[in-house]
């Protein structure tokens, strides 16, 4: 079963849609087919870079390389907080 498709209009510069046509007709594909492949690979690469922004933001991924050599960069014990809860650190003098 053909997906269905939805019908929308884009500008674009003359320069870009001769070299989009030439890009068609070299890879026998309609202009339609090649911005919605392109499309595509763009929502796919978006939502690749989603998904990788999402682990940055995740606690427990922060807490990847904080040991080198088995040697704690920084004391575990004191900076758990800020590592686990993503908490601003204590200050000692309290």
């Amino acid at each position: 079963m053909k997906e269905k498709l939805k019908r929308t209009q884009l500008y674009i510069s003359k320069e870009d849609h001769e070299k989009l046509k030439n890009y068609s007709i070299a890879d026998n594909k309609t202009i339609s087919g090649e911005v919605r492949e392109a499309v595509k690979q763009f929502i796919v690469k978006k939502e690749s870079m989603d998904k990788s922004v999402n682990k940055k933001k995740d606690s427990l991924f922060n807490i990847i390389g904080m040991c080198e050599d088995g040697a704690v960069k920084k004391p575990a014990k004191k900076d758990y907080k800020e590592y686990i809860y993503n908490l601003p650190l204590e200050d000692d003098n309290k």
